[in-house]
């Protein structure tokens, strides 16, 4: 079974697939992927913005350069605003 089948089966409740879908199963699937869409893009999203201030966070505390340190500073303290 692939992951098509899988997300189907779980969006439909359903233990079997079924041969063909009513116009609602169709909208009920597209609804359900475009959210499992949004929600992978946010998680995807927070993730990256993570590492981005980890990164700053490592110039500003390692770099013996001051530009570049106070440059790491000031990018990730406008992030908090």
């Amino acid at each position: 079974m692939n992951h098509a089948d899988r997300f189907i089966l779980d969006t439909l409740q359903t233990d079997e697939l079924p041969d063909s879908f009513t116009l609602e199963q169709v909208q009920d699937l597209v609804r359900s992927a475009f959210e499992h869409s949004a929600d992978k893009q946010s998680d995807l999203d927070e993730e990256r913005i993570r590492n981005l201030r980890a990164a700053l966070l490592k110039i500003e505390e390692s770099s013996t350069d001051t530009v570049a340190g106070l440059t790491a500073r000031n990018a990730r303290l406008q992030d908090d605003d």
